[in-house]
């Protein structure tokens, strides 16, 4: 049974980036808290730094994105098939990049932002054409003043 990953990106989280969400003390906290809240202190050498493309590497990384595994493998084996991430850039670009996504659900603002904002994906190792992932729209309406796009990943 395959696991079908959707991704939400919404201006709000785009604006944001990357936030660090607060510590679970015990197993009963994020219980609680109905979240697994992974933390990274930033510019920690070996533990967690943004190489000279951006990309986070580290100790630190290295277990939140196996921890991440673990449990969409888990969760697999449960034959839970639809989960839903609402995620920056780093964390969008990393599911695509490890080809993880069927669908994405992108809601555009109608704002146009300059070159040096924040992108909507970050995924360094995509240097050519042949690196890039075909879509096809499976749903396109308005919610109030954006645009909310549903695409569907072509294997």
């Amino acid at each position: 049974m395959t696991l079908k990953t959707t991704l939400t990106v919404s201006a709000a989280a785009l604006a944001l980036g990357i936030t660090a969400g607060a510590q679970a003390g015990t197993l009963e906290d994020v219980k609680a808290r109905g979240t697994l809240n992974c933390v990274v202190s930033t510019g920690v050498a070996g533990f967690a730094y943004a190489d000279d493309k951006g990309t986070w590497r580290g100790f630190d990384v290295d277990f939140c994105r196996a921890t991440a595994a673990a449990v969409l493998a888990d969760l697999a084996k449960r034959e839970i098939n639809d989960v839903l991430i609402e995620a920056g850039p780093a964390v969008t670009g990393n599911l695509l990049s490890r080809r993880l996504v069927d669908e994405l659900v992108i809601y555009q603002a109608p704002h146009i932002m300059g070159s040096e904002t924040m992108t909507m994906f970050r995924t360094p190792g995509w240097q050519a054409l042949s690196d890039r992932q075909t879509v096809e729209v499976a749903d396109l309406r308005r919610v109030g003043r954006d645009i909310r796009i549903t695409v569907r990943v072509v294997l």
